[in-house]
């Protein structure tokens, strides 16, 4: 007789998953747990102790698991066990689903009961073995039972107390929102009233309101609590119609519940929304409580009032097949705006993708009041909140609506403003009367019309004080400063200015002027009436007579006025007026001669060139003549001393009869005419020498390295034999041409410049993009323009590869972070071919795939070219791009089974393709417990030395031993390169057993 004691798995003992990663601290703790819940129940008696007695005894030795061969040795035999048993439990079930199914779906709590009595099979298994569907709880409207957790009576209760002081019904009565609006919304609006509530004296209505938007502050936080306390809501008027009836039944001798009474209390039900089959399940748990009689129904409810229909603005139920409600005529049913579902119209979110739907009463709502409300403020907050509540994934009939609200209301908002500043510019500029008449007329486009309308009558009221003082006053000079006073507070006030005219101020006297360069300097001396200011007029040829007679120059309070702006070359008159509030003096200060101002040319360019000189110069305005004095080795002093050169034009001369090497001076006069009389001005010497100019630079060598913020540009180029080079850097075309020259002074307009160090520079950007750069050669004076060379910094892709599918060449490869469209080229004939195929993809687009297909012709090589995609001011810049080669043909497809003799163990690999061709090396890998993921992941059982043809198929013997127990195998190639002509299909799990 065997004596040997069973062994212990402690996978099942301990209730272990085998198939779960080994994790040794999680197998010590879960000891722990078992012997803490054996030994509490060990102390006790019955089975279950002598049951908990067993296992402690059996979990001796439990450390043998931490053994790797041993672990998986009970961890094999754990899954045939639990296999086993899952079977035997199936069993069980089937025969249990064959007495539970015959009524065609299977109640809730029956399916709970099931995965409680059959804790071997997941809740997935159980559900795979049913044939009939288990019943869906219900909603509210149509539930026998809600599965809803209403709030704690006590905590009801208080809300219905406050309720009733401000006499409303619901907290969304309090907040002055239907039900369907969103949690969201109901929450900001619960937080505007208590922060309201809470600066506002203390009162039994405020105290009311502050109670009830602290608990809907904490009821509309979480969609769970506001379905609580909708659920409370519900109950009570349930609770109501249940009170009335059971006030009719207490005068009733018999305690019965008629027929008659009960259609009504089921009617009084419907339309609270209760549905008929519940409400009489409440009516018949109420009787029962009560000892009431009952009359039981003769048939079942029709199943029509299951499914009526809640209008979510009036809450009036609606049969079935109703489109619009019965009583307000709104729509029943509704499409989201999001996803287009059909949701009923109370619903507050849309089922399937989330979306508020329900506060699309509030949205209408408030469209409607924007459209009767007058003040601008008002009418953008409105539109605010119903932009808040409704954004949908895409933009519907309310959204266009709010929209061109949006655009009315921004419309209206430019005219006001317009409207707000004219009356602003007429109160600065202190014309009061009209800007009173201004307002009169415009009174509904103004904003804050009463404040502007107090500002205007007060100065309007200042300024009568004023003149009312004046003309009380015997004074004249203080008569004249008080019509002042009133003018400056008013200066369209008729009746001031009438009687200040009759007492003008006292004119400007002593006028001198004095001229430095072109800049005249007038000084005078100050008139005695106080408040005056001096109006400057000047005049060519002849005095100006009045403040409209010539040029204003400016109106000052200073006695003294620089006129930097004075014409060349004419004969100017100046005069002073005085003015106070718009009265002048009798006469104006005047000078006694005119003034004439002298200018020498400005603006000079000099081009020096191989035996000639070319001078460019502005002439000054007005000027006669020009005259050029030429000589050598030393300045002309006077306009007779040297060779005068005869011009063409009068900012332009071309002196040929020069030699190089030799130092020229030019001495430039300007004459003009005064009456008859020539001036002539002190003149301005330029210098040259001529001498042949240097060569232009016709070429740049750029390259850029990237750095860990931006990149840095190397420019190189051939140095010239004279001059100093300089590199133009701009961020468009100077569209100036190689050969240009213009003035070292003009370069500096055109970019930034840059200097180097003989040949090169380097240059730093700190992000990608594209500049010009144009080598400028840098000689007397004057830049010498190069060859302008466009170039670009930009990230190509990285990690590119391609993939032979046989139909199709894949590509993939790694963006750019600010890359966000590529262009894809190939050709066949090689990298200096001429693309075939050229076509944008956006960053978007690839993201959807993960990848891009070339489908062209087979069996053909492909250059391919990526570029790097950027706009820049309008413009289209790509990278260098990143290359690769491919080649697009035909793959083999193997397809391979695995025989097994049918006496011994002798196994063979059977290879198959549809059509002949070449196999490369193959590799048989095994593995037990599961198909090996990859050509590593395993032993390798067997290998097939390649290249070898296939006509139609091969056959190789493999080797004839015994494998253990769910020992797989698969085939893979050698080399990963070999699957860009080759596709293995491998057989089903199953297939791949070699047990």
């Amino acid at each position: 007789m065997s004596t040997t004691q069973p062994t212990t798995n402690y996978f099942i003992l301990l209730d272990i998953n085998p198939d779960a990663p080994w994790n040794e601290a999680d197998f010590e703790k879960r000891v722990r747990e078992k012997r803490n819940q054996w030994t509490r129940k060990a102390n006790g008696v019955g089975k279950s102790a002598l049951i908990a007695r067993q296992s402690l005894a059996q979990l001796k030795g439990y450390e043998m698991l931490k053994k790797p061969l041993e672990r998986e040795k009970q961890a094999q035999a754990a899954r045939i066990e639990r296999a086993s048993a899952q079977g035997e439990a199936r069993s069980r079930l089937q025969k249990r689903l064959d007495f539970i199914t015959p009524k065609g779906y299977i109640e809730p709590d029956e399916f709970a009961t099931l995965i409680k009595d059959y804790p071997m099979l997941s809740e997935q298994d159980i559900r795979g073995m049913l044939s009939v569907p288990v019943k869906t709880s219900p909603s509210p409207a149509t539930s026998t039972t809600s599965a809803i957790q209403p709030l704690e009576p006590s905590t009801f209760k208080k809300i219905n107390e406050s309720l009733s002081i401000l006499n409303m019904s619901t907290l969304y009565e309090v907040l002055g929102l239907d039900r369907t609006i969103s949690n969201e919304h109901l929450l900001q609006a619960a937080e505007k009233l208590y922060n309201d509530m809470a600066k506002r004296q203390p009162s039994s209505e405020v105290d009311a309101k502050k109670d009830l938007a602290g608990q809907a502050r904490v009821i509309f936080k979480t969609a769970e609590m506001r379905r609580s306390y909708d659920e409370s809501v519900h109950l009570s008027t349930l609770e109501e119609i249940l009170k009335h009836l059971s006030e009719s039944i207490s005068h009733n001798m018999l305690k019965e519940v008629t027929p008659e009474q009960e259609q009504v209390f089921l009617e009084q039900a419907r339309k609270a929304g209760w549905n008929e089959e519940v409400a009489r399940e409440k009516l018949i748990e109420r009787a029962r409580k009560r000892g009431w009689f009952i009359h039981m129904p003769a048939s079942k409810p029709q199943p029509q009032a299951t499914k009526l229909l809640r209008c979510g603005r009036c809450k009036h139920m609606n049969e079935p097949n109703r489109k619009f409600c019965q009583s307000c005529n709104l729509e029943l049913l509704t499409s989201c705006p999001s996803c287009g579902t059909t949701v009923q119209a109370d619903g507050i979110y849309c089922g399937d993708c989330g979306f508020a739907i329900g506060n699309h009463y509030r949205v209408d709502d408030l469209l409607e009041n924007f459209l009767h409300t007058q003040d601008l403020a008002t009418a953008q907050s409105l539109l605010d909140e119903a932009a808040t509540l409704w954004g949908p994934a895409k933009p519907d009939e309310r959204v266009q609506k709010i929209n061109a609200y949006q655009a009315r209301l921004d419309k209206q908002r430019q005219e006001q403003q317009a409207f707000q500043q004219q009356l602003e510019k007429l109160i600065e500029d202190r014309q009061l009367f009209a800007a009173k008449r201004y307002l009169d007329s415009n009174h509904n486009q103004i904003a804050e019309a009463k404040s502007n309308q107090k500002r205007i009558d007060d100065g309007i009221t200042q300024a009568r004080n004023l003149l009312n003082t004046a003309q009380s006053t015997r004074d004249r000079e203080e008569k004249a400063n008080l019509y002042r006073m009133a003018l400056r507070m008013c200066s369209d006030y008729a009746e001031a200015r009438k009687l200040l005219s009759e007492m003008p101020p006292t004119p400007a006297a002593a006028l001198q002027s004095r001229v430095n360069g072109t800049l005249v300097i007038l000084t005078w001396n100050e008139s005695p009436t106080q408040g005056v200011r001096y109006q400057i007029v000047c005049k060519a040829h002849k005095q100006p007579i009045s403040p409209g007679d010539g040029t204003l120059l400016a109106t000052v309070s200073a006695t003294t006025y620089n006129d930097t702006r004075a014409e060349i070359g004419v004969p100017l008159y100046y005069a002073i007026f005085t003015e106070c509030e718009g009265i002048s003096a009798s006469q104006p200060a005047l000078l006694s001669t005119p003034i004439f101002l002298l200018q020498d040319i400005q603006d000079e360019l000099i081009e020096v060139g191989n035996q000639h000189i070319i001078l460019k110069w502005s002439a000054p305005t007005n000027v006669q003549t020009i005259i050029v004095i030429r000589k050598e080795n030393l300045a002309p002093r006077t306009i007779d001393d040297g060779q005068r050169l005869m011009l063409s034009e009068n900012s332009r001369l071309i002196d040929t009869n020069v030699l190089n090497g030799r130092t020229y001076y030019y001495k430039i006069f300007s004459q003009f005419s005064n009456q008859g009389q020539t001036l002539t001005s002190a003149g301005k010497v330029i210098q040259a020498r001529p001498e042949a100019p240097p060569a232009v630079i016709m070429e740049l060598d750029i390259s850029n390295e990237r750095q860990a913020q931006g990149y840095r540009v190397q420019l190189k180029w051939k140095a010239p034999s004279k001059g100093k080079v300089v590199i133009l850097k701009s961020k468009r075309s100077t569209k100036m041409a190689a050969g240009e020259i213009i003035s070292i002074e003009q370069l500096q307009h055109h970019g930034n410049i840059l200097e180097g160090q003989g040949d090169s520079l380097s240059d730093e950007w700190s992000n990608q993009g594209i500049y010009y750069y144009t080598p400028v050669v840098s000689f007397g004076g004057m830049a010498y323009i190069g060859a302008e060379v466009h170039y670009a910094c930009i990230d190509e892709v990285k990690n590119l590869r391609a993939e032979n599918l046989g139909s199709a060449l894949r590509l993939q490869w790694d963006w750019p972070p600010t890359c966000q469209e590529v262009t894809l080229a190939y050709t066949y004939d090689g990298w200096h071919g001429k693309m075939v195929f050229s076509r944008t993809i956006t960053r978007a687009e690839y993201t959807n795939f993960g990848y891009f297909d070339i489908r062209g012709e087979e069996q053909q090589d492909y250059f391919i070219r990526i570029t790097n995609t950027i706009r820049q001011d309008q413009q289209i810049i790509s990278s260098a791009g990143a290359q690769i080669q491919a080649r697009l043909a035909n793959k083999l497809e193997l397809s391979y089974e695995i025989k097994k003799a049918l006496l011994g163990n002798k196994r063979t690999l059977h290879i198959y393709a549809p059509t002949p061709g070449t196999v490369p090396s193959l590799s048989l890998v095994v593995r037990r417990d599961r198909l090996p993921a990859k050509k590593t992941d395993g032993e390798r059982l067997w290998r097939i030395q390649g290249p070898i043809h296939i006509k139609k198929g091969l056959s190789f013997p493999l080797p004839d031993r015994k494998y253990e127990a769910y020992t797989f195998c698969k085939l893979y190639a050698e080399e990963d390169s070999a699957y860009d002509n080759l596709k293995i299909q491998h057989p089903s799990d199953s297939k791949l057993r070699l047990d």
